[in-house]
């Protein structure tokens, strides 16, 4: 019940209700209720009711309820419910309910329930309920995440995803 539009020199292994849009030069081991959109010599092992967009030469391995937008020559282990935007050369090991926003040359460790804005050149091992602003340290009152996932594939199944996650 999954959808493989396109696949050039790439290997997809398992597909369930999900859709995997552009594979090139990569793999793509399980997608599950998610979407996949574009692999370039990347790896994506595992989608569970999540969305990764585009992985450019990186790792993507588990996402769980969450969204992976970009990754260039960076690796994300593990997003359960949140949100990570964009990586460069950089590892996003585990995010929990969290926003990552953009990390160049960085690591993130883990982020429970923060927001990471921007990572250069430097390593955060841990962030809870704080939001940091290039290493400046500043509490941050609320943190909402937002995800409205729409699949429907080509016998006419539609499955709508939609969480919304709020800490005053």
């Amino acid at each position: 019940m999954g959808i493989v539009n396109e696949v050039i020199m790439g290997i997809v292994n398992e597909v369930r209700m999900g859709i995997v849009n552009e594979v090139r030069m990569e793999i793509v081991n399980e997608v599950r209720m998610g979407i996949v959109n574009e692999v370039r010599m990347g790896i994506v092992n595992k989608v569970r009711m999540g969305i990764v967009n585009e992985v450019r030469t990186g790792i993507v391995n588990e996402v769980r309820i969450g969204i992976v937008n970009e990754v260039r020559m960076g690796m994300v282990n593990e997003v359960r419910m949140g949100i990570v935007n964009e990586v460069r050369m950089g590892i996003v090991n585990e995010v929990r309910m969290g926003i990552v926003n953009e990390v160049r040359m960085g690591s993130l460790m883990r982020s429970e329930w923060g927001s990471l804005t921007r990572s250069e050149w430097g390593s955060l091992m841990r962030s809870e309920s704080i939001k940091t602003l290039r290493s400046e340290w500043k509490r941050k009152t609320s943190v909402r995440i937002k995800s409205d996932t729409r699949i429907e594939n080509e016998n006419g199944t539609r499955i709508r995803i939609k969480s919304d996650i709020r800490q005053q």
